[in-house]
């Protein structure tokens, strides 16, 4: 198709004309290329229409994971109807309240589920029509002539999606055509899915991620190789059996922990579902899951020579204890200390107190039985309280923070172990815009897989560099009118905000006295600003600071445009970070431990104004890679911290520096994202961030 898709089943149409012979799906030992899934689907889709199928009718699909029910897919979506996955393991009751709430007049099944569903509905006037994928006929059948002309559009309903209903009945979400492709193109360009790529699809299609590696493979050519997950080693032997590749064409697998299975008590299905929710138990709950589930899941996996394990902050610190246990069962006479210690790797992302976890014993030992002596495990995780990040420091080889400043501010946190340093980095191809992707691609060759090659930006003429930085000043501009109805301009200097919503954060230190903002509007030029992020659902003065930009922003129109753009999510930082003209960043120092949305914009020539903190006191550079604010020394003790002085400063800087260099000197504003690019991109990026870690902490 020439056209680009908007109904589902487009993506699978598109694949078979690009490739038709490439293989598309693996089942077993079963094979299926790209020219018999598009025949097998048209083919359903026919048939389903010879049923009476309508535009909008709901088809429920009974049917384990198999070529089957990826052909029922799109074709359920080829006719024009609306695809209900549901796993053939639901118990009775849930399977006919879903079936029942969907609404669904027809379900695509097979012999294994049919007489069930036979007597499910058994004595209904009218319940739905059972199709069995079966049958000889199936999919192809005698009405092969039947028009398969769309009467659908984007906007119309894809999908319904339960929820497997372990906290109660399922709850279905109900899904476009637009929003499942959507999703599809955010999923494949964060993971640079490729038409050679081999997907292992482990979850059920009934789960959204699951449905999504499915919809992201075909959207590529690229092969999906069905596995139903039963135990762990059958994923590192299909991922070995099949070749399914990593992000750089290497096989590192991700191993995922879920509790909510049958075998699990209710309270147990719940751990995995929420993250930092419930109380102390529950707390304790996921990280015995994490630290020492997480090991035992290694071996069962079949690891069992990991030379090094990385804990990164001390949620994993458990995994110290069931490493210890491992050798004193294996014959150990002694606690191995030193052994276990130097497996163990320990990064620390939090110069908050309250963000170490710390557990009483009682707890502790509620919840872990007689595993470890109360004795060892204050002598490594302190006297009164089970501390998590004690027990990593002291049960660690190598232990850093994630930024310069952030391991001197961990030091004295805690004085009495060696803290080294990695600074963050974000992933290059993944955070640099399409404009400059491919101004980088035509002059500097190979930056993809060397980031540090960005340095050579410094010899990129200018020009070429504000050009690629107003497309993507456009495209987010455009965003942003479309979602907010704002008058943005596209020559008025955008201020850029977005990171999650909380007091340290500061988001509105930039309107301690909005007065000055519109006077500097007024008599050095307009100024806009676009906000985003989210609130922890249970931090209150996070939700009102968000509140009270919002209601500020009503107040400072028209003469100051501010947009807080809702639903922050990948899709929007990938536009935000490269399309404004300057980043905002006003934490209150040290907490903040590293932060990366500096660095992503960056990567786009975007300059920063920031507190001296995390990063940015290794990326700054006055007047070349950005604007500081503050001296950079800890203000945390006092509780409005050093507001005022910040927003002077901030202020002050705007005013006599930034607003009239970028409305009176553009070549010169140009230069300083130039040289953003090759101080800052080069450096804060996970290549180099990956190779220190090897360096220092790995080999």
């Amino acid at each position: 198709m020439s056209a680009p898709p908007y109904l589902l089943h487009h993506l699978l149409e598109a694949a078979v004309a690009a490739g038709p012979g490439r293989p598309a799906l693996i089942d077993g030992t079963r094979r299926m290329d790209y020219a018999a899934f598009g025949a097998a689907s048209t083919g359903c889709a026919r048939r389903l229409r010879a049923a009476g199928l309508q535009r909008g009718d709901r088809v429920a699909i009974v049917l384990p994971k198999s070529i089957e029910e990826c052909w029922a897919i799109f074709g359920i979506s080829a006719a024009d109807g609306v695809f209900v996955p549901i796993n053939p393991l639901l118990k009775p009751e849930q399977m006919r309240h879903i079936i029942d709430d969907a609404g669904a007049k027809i379900i695509v099944t097979n012999g294994a589920s049919i007489d069930a569903l036979r007597a499910m509905f058994a004595g209904r006037a009218a319940g739905p029509l059972l199709l069995d994928t079966g049958e000889a006929s199936w999919p192809a059948t005698a009405s092969d002539e039947t028009a398969l002309d769309n009467a659908a559009i984007g906007e119309d309903l894809a999908a319904i999606l339960y929820t497997s209903g372990s906290t109660g009945r399922p709850k279905g979400v109900m899904l476009s055509h637009r929003n499942l492709l959507a999703g599809t193109r955010i999923v494949r360009t964060y993971l640079g899915i490729e038409p050679h790529d081999r997907i292992l699809s482990v979850l059920p299609f009934s789960f959204d991620y699951g449905l999504n590696q499915l919809l992201t493979a075909v959207e590529q050519g690229a092969v999906t190789a069905l596995l139903t997950f039963r135990f762990g080693d059958e994923i590192v032997h299909a991922i070995r059996e099949h070749d399914i590749t990593g992000l750089t064409g290497y096989v590192v697998p991700l191993l995922l922990l879920d509790t909510n299975i049958e075998e699990n008590g209710g309270g147990d299905r719940e751990l995995t579902s929420d993250l930092y929710g419930g109380d102390e138990r529950y707390r304790l709950a996921q990280e015995i899951v994490l630290g020492i589930g997480g090991v035992r899941m290694l071996r069962a996996l079949g690891y069992a020579q990991i030379e090094r394990l990385h804990m990164n902050e001390g949620h994993a610190a458990l995994l110290a204890i069931e490493l210890l246990r491992e050798r004193k069962e294996r014959g150990s006479l002694a606690w191995d200390f030193d052994g276990v210690r130097r497996d163990c790797i320990f990064t620390t992302h939090t110069p908050v107190p309250a963000g170490h976890d710390q557990f009483s014993y009682e707890l502790v030992k509620q919840m872990l039985g007689d595993t470890t002596p109360l004795e060892v495990l204050q002598m490594l995780g302190g006297r009164d309280r089970l501390n998590m990040t004690l027990l990593a420091l002291n049960m660690s080889t190598y232990v850093n923070g994630v930024a310069k400043r952030h391991g001197q501010v961990s030091q004295e946190m805690f004085p009495g172990y060696a803290i080294d340093s990695i600074t963050n980095g974000i992933h290059s191809a993944t955070w640099t815009s399409p404009s400059f992707q491919q101004l980088y691609d035509r002059h500097i060759p190979g930056w993809r897989t060397d980031s540090f090659a960005l340095r050579h930006a410094i010899s990129i003429p200018v020009q070429d560099i504000w050009a690629a930085h107003v497309q993507a000043k456009t495209r987010l501009l455009e965003e942003v009118r479309k979602r907010t109805s704002l008058p943005f301009r596209d020559d008025a200097l955008t201020i850029g905000f977005a990171r999650r919503a909380t007091q340290y954060k500061r988001a509105d230190l930039v309107f301690s006295e909005s007065n000055q903002l519109i006077d500097m509007a007024r008599t050095v030029g307009p100024i806009q600003f676009i906000f985003a992020g989210k609130a922890h659902p249970k931090d209150e003065p996070g939700k009102e600071i968000i509140r009270r930009i919002i209601h500020l922003a009503g107040q400072l129109k028209p003469e100051i445009p501010i947009a807080y753009l809702e639903n922050y999510d990948l899709l929007l930082a990938k536009l935000l970070t490269p399309g404004v003209d300057l980043w905002l960043n006003t934490p209150l120092a040290p907490l903040e431990a590293s932060g990366t949305s500096g660095m992503k914009a960056a990567h786009n020539g975007v300059p920063s104004l920031s507190v001296l903190d995390g990063w940015w006191v290794e990326g700054h550079i006055e007047g070349i890679t950005g604007w500081s604010i503050g001296s950079g020394l800890s203000h945390a003790a006092v509780p409005e911290g050093n507001g005022s002085g910040d927003a002077r400063e901030l202020y002050d800087k705007l005013r006599r520096g930034i607003v009239p260099l970028f409305y009176q000197r553009p070549e010169r504003w140009s230069e300083i994202m130039r040289s953003t690019i090759a101080f800052n991109a080069s450096f804060f990026n996970t290549h180099r961030m990956v190779q220190q870690y090897a360096a220092h902490a790995y080999v």
